[in-house]
């Protein structure tokens, strides 16, 4: 999975750990998702309904059809 966010960790009340959540930023907008693994493709597309990212050849990663800067930087989402 794509690991490129801010991890946070916090203990819930019962004393166990919450799951791991991804801090990123989106089009301007400040958002946490909880962090399982899934690529940046699915969190995007399937999490944030963010539907203009396409899945042309997950995982390859070739295509392009899924690509997103990241820190300014191109980067295929599905891998």
């Amino acid at each position: 999975g794509w690991h490129g966010g801010q991890r946070n960790l916090a203990a819930m009340v019962d004393g166990s750990q919450a799951p791991p959540m991804l801090s990123l930023r989106v089009d301007g907008r400040d958002v946490q998702v909880e962090d399982d693994g899934s690529s940046l493709l699915e969190v995007l597309r399937e999490r944030l309904g963010i539907r203009s990212l396409k899945d042309g050849c997950s995982p390859q990663g070739q295509c392009g059809c899924c690509t997103v800067l990241v820190g300014g930087a191109p980067r295929v989402a599905c891998v």
